[in-house]
């Protein structure tokens, strides 16, 4: 820090506030300040006053419509001048409102602190930029540590506390709930609450969960009606979007007319598909999986099996026609492979002639 009586402020005695003001700035930023109001009674004012003015690194002189009529003030200034450690600031007046003798040193506008900040430093060398951050940074700290202890009390402390381990809690709980939350898995739901022993989306969870078994419960008893169910009682994840899907096309008999509406009950054979091209092969194959939802997106597929009823977003789609893939029933997923196998046999050992290119990749044809 450097030595006493780095700043001098001159200023009229209608100009304290802007004194008292300019002076909490500077010393904000780590300079030592002096003006009047440290003169002790009874000390000789001239005499005390010069000496400080001696000793001091740089005067600052507060030039107003109050300061430019002030004898005193002028003599400051000109003690200052003649040092060669003078810093005029303008106090809403103009340069040329400053008294003649005083107008060879370049004058900054009080509000410009930068410009002020600046033509110290020349004068005073003061310290450098980190050391007066550090210094202020030093101060504000101290108020705050001083104040903390004011305001640290046990109930206040334990009210900190739960706050600080509710908002931790919060912070891993978002990150695993985030990757869970769209999960078409019942097991990643039942690890996320098994995890720990509090979760903010337990509620949301079980939702889940309950939705899922909802679904495979339909799918078990092989009851389209069953679908219904699901979507009117849940709407979290994909398989509520999925069960309206089918159950709409269940009821309104949409698409193709089925080749064989007993796929989801018994298993196919030879003789129900000895007469079949590869074009009808492959109409049987995709109705087993448009029944239960799933939204093709080939030219091909959506010709004979519109998807209207499918959203439009590729990452959407696809992840229904995954979770439709994993939920097929056994003899629906037996009669699937049997048709597949028909396709390799029947035609020099290749399937079916692939369809154009769909929009949405891994998609059936």
């Amino acid at each position: 820090m450097a030595d006493r009586n780095e700043i001098f402020i001159s200023y009229a005695k209608g100009d304290r506030a802007h004194a008292q003001e300019f002076s909490d700035w500077l010393q904000s930023y780590g300079f030592k300040v002096w003006w009047d109001r440290e003169l002790l009674a009874g000390q000789d004012y001239p005499q005390e006053l010069e000496r400080i003015i001696h000793e001091s690194k740089c005067i600052v002189v507060l030039w107003s419509e109050n300061s430019v009529k002030s004898r005193w003030v002028y003599q400051e200034a000109e003690l200052g001048s003649n040092a060669g450690k003078l810093v005029p600031a303008l106090v809403d007046i103009s340069a040329d409102k400053i008294p003649i003798g005083m107008r060879t040193t370049h004058a900054t506008d009080f509000k410009d602190r930068e410009g002020l900040l600046k033509a110290m430093q020349v004068i005073v060398q003061s310290p450098a930029v980190e050391v007066r951050v550090r210094s202020f940074l030093a101060q504000r700290l101290d108020y705050l540590l001083r104040r903390g202890r004011r305001m640290a009390t046990p109930l206040r402390l334990t009210f900190f506390a739960e706050a600080v381990i509710i908002m931790w809690l919060f912070y891993h709980d978002f990150g695993a709930w985030r990757s869970v939350q769209h999960s078409t898995n019942r097991r990643d739901f039942e690890n996320y609450l098994s995890s720990a022993s509090f979760r903010f989306h337990a509620h949301s969870a079980r939702d889940r969960m309950d939705e899922i078994d909802a679904f495979m419960k339909a799918i078990q008893d092989n009851d389209f009606h069953s679908y219904r169910d699901v979507f009117q009682a849940h709407s979290s994840t994909l398989y509520s979007k999925i069960a309206q899907i089918a159950y709409d096309r269940y009821t309104n008999n949409k698409g193709a007319s089925l080749v064989f509406e007993d796929t989801n009950k018994r298993l196919l054979n030879d003789s129900d598909i000895s007469t079949f091209d590869c074009d009808r092969l492959r109409l049987v194959r995709n109705q087993i999986f448009y029944r239960r939802g799933y939204c093709f997106t080939s030219d091909l597929g959506i010709s004979v099996l519109p998807n209207e009823d499918c959203p439009t977003q590729c990452d959407e789609v696809l992840a229904i026609n995954d979770a439709v893939s994993r939920s097929l029933r056994e003899i629906e997923t037996k009669n699937v492979d049997f048709i597949k196998h028909a396709e390799k046999t029947r035609f020099n050992g290749n399937e079916c002639a692939s369809s154009p290119k769909p929009r949405c990749s891994a998609t059936k044809n």
